[in-house]
């Protein structure tokens, strides 16, 4: 306890509650830096075992009193009561991004509108997390460059590299980056790129996690990492597709502290994901609704994990001052995005505060004005779309509208599932009372097909009803005209 006093150890508390402590760690040039962390981490413990024992010199701390002075500091945290926000790997402060670059020196990157600079501890609490190092970032980076490295199409090479400047952010909402691709494409090595400019792990290898069915592993993971990647998504269940919207968007969640009755432990986080998968793996219009979703071209030519590591690991200071530009970008643009989007010369997509942002960097992606914006809101359009089709309800509704004859439907939910069973007998539509709540859902999708609905209650009848058309953008399909043959042998 007197050693903490002595070396000057502040105890705080971050904005969830939770006891950190900020103290001096010396650096190879022989100054110090602020090394900030919780009072009860392994980090912590490490700094008061290792005072005791120079102290000492041949005694270790018991554990028993390890675990007294961790009680009595944290105590004393809540008793002074200060709080301080922690951050993972970047930092707004103002029109002033800070990223720390996880080096043994505690340096950190200072990018503002002038441009970026690496200095010494920034004016916000970092925690290092389990993440490791990025590299100190160079001059000369380009569009070309990322090319070469990412086997994308023009379109999803500039959405992708709008998902890492977004990344930098320290608030959200962020993207959910989807990698889709066949076997073979690479998808995986694209999500580990993507880390590597983001938030690198430690060890390549703990880059790619599985998505967890406890929620409390998967938000422990988050408290740790800036930057979450899973990797090869075969499905995405209702209840996995809540947490991932959650936890792009923002989420907390409380669970009891082991070897305790009543205290409790909070976690409160937004992050931006990575997830690969073969093919699209939700049809949940929430979910997608918050995706960037690129496609990895076929490989025509293979090369070894350490060809193109070594290849990759050459060009990476460039990309990521690359980023770093176009984030410098973005903040001296924020003034001009914020008129063009008042004036309505831009259109932001979901995710506005996100594609906004990334809006300010559109002439180093050697884009346009609101062309960002448009090429997110397109991508989120298709992938609606694609999402309702196989919908046995969306199904009936385009093979209606389809028709030469087709009006538009103002009906009650029975009366409308009555219409949609013609010519329909062997679908599996929901149960009357749960048609509107499945319309409300698969709304985006429709709409992004050409069909709007809109959803009102009858007063006189006591009962919901739904005004469905036709708008300009729909698309009919080729309609049989012969009756249908019945299935049904007797």
């Amino acid at each position: 306890m007197d050693q903490a006093e002595a070396e000057g150890d502040e105890h705080w508390l971050a904005q969830d509650g939770q006891a950190y402590v900020s103290f001096r760690k010396a650096v190879p040039d022989g100054e110090f830096h602020l090394v900030h962390a919780l009072i009860a981490s392994g980090a912590y413990r490490g700094v008061l075992q290792s005072r005791y024992l120079a102290e000492k010199a041949t005694k270790v701390l018991p554990k028993q009193q390890e675990d007294a002075a961790i009680g009595i500091l944290t105590y004393r945290a809540y008793e002074k009561g200060t709080r301080h926000s922690v951050f993972l790997r970047s930092a707004m402060v103002g029109d002033v991004c800070y990223v720390e670059l996880g080096r043994a020196d505690g340096k950190v990157v200072k990018i503002d509108a002038a441009g970026y600079s690496v200095v010494g501890d920034a004016p916000v609490r970092f925690t290092r997390g389990s993440r490791g190092e990025l590299p100190l970032p160079e001059q000369g980076g380009t569009l070309e460059l990322f090319a070469r490295h990412f086997n994308l199409s023009r379109p999803d090479l500039i959405r992708n590299i709008g998902f890492c400047i977004g990344s930098f952010r320290s608030a959200g909402p962020f993207a959910i980056l989807l990698i889709e691709g066949g076997s073979g494409s690479g998808k995986s090595s694209l999500g580990d790129r993507n880390i590597a400019l983001t938030d690198p792990p430690v060890e390549q290898a703990n880059a790619r996690f599985s998505l967890s069915s406890d929620e409390r592993n998967l938000h422990v993971h988050a408290s740790h990492a800036k930057v979450l990647f899973f990797d090869n998504l075969s499905t995405i269940g209702a209840r996995d597709a809540d947490t991932l919207c959650r936890i792009s968007t923002g989420a907390s969640s409380s669970y009891r502290t082991h070897h305790t009755m009543t205290e409790e432990t909070q976690f409160s986080l937004v992050r931006p994901v990575i997830a690969t998968c073969i093919a699209t793996p939700s049809d949940r219009n929430d979910l997608l609704s918050r995706c960037l979703r690129v496609t990895a071209l076929p490989i025509t030519e293979y090369r070894t994990e350490e060809e193109l590591s070594r290849a990759f690991e050459a060009d990476r200071p460039k990309m990521l001052g690359f980023l770093f530009e176009a984030i410098s970008l973005a903040l001296r643009n924020r003034p001009e995005v914020e008129k063009a989007r008042a004036d309505g010369l831009i259109k932001p997509p979901r995710l506005a505060d996100f594609a906004l942002f990334v809006e300010g960097a559109s002439e180093i992606l050697g884009l346009r004005p609101g062309e960002f914006c448009a090429l997110l809101s397109d991508e989120q359009g298709s992938m609606q779309a694609e999402a309702v089709l196989g919908d046995p309800v969306a199904e009936a509704l385009i093979t209606y509208f389809s028709r030469d004859d087709a009006t538009g439907i103002d009906k009650s939910a029975r009366e409308l599932l009555d219409l949609l069973k013609v010519g329909n007998r062997y679908a599996e539509f929901p149960a009357v009372n749960k048609l509107r709540g499945h319309l409300d859902r698969i709304k985006p999708g429709l709409l992004a097909n050409g069909i709007a609905i809109d959803m009102y209650q009858d007063r006189h009848a006591k009962a919901w009803r739904m005004r469905i058309s036709r708008t300009s953008a729909f698309t009919p399909i080729a309609v049989p005209t012969q009756p249908e043959l019945s299935r049904d042998p007797f």
